[in-house]
């Protein structure tokens, strides 16, 4: 997670939901990756025009 206070974390009753400890902002993000034999793939949609995640893999 980003969080604009601590970086300690609590989990809701729910087993799901995740805030911080001080109950300030947060955002958090994932990517889905497809590990093969050659290398990773990035599978999260993404605009033409974003930067590249893993610009070293590119071919």
């Amino acid at each position: 997670m980003i969080n604009a206070g601590v970086w300690r974390d609590r989990m809701w009753p729910d087993g799901w939901t995740a805030v911080t400890a001080d109950g300030k902002r947060s955002a958090q993000f994932e990517h889905t990756l497809l590990v093969t034999e050659t290398g990773v793939e990035v599978l999260t949609g993404r605009l033409p025009t974003s930067p590249k995640v893993f610009p070293w893999l590119s071919s």
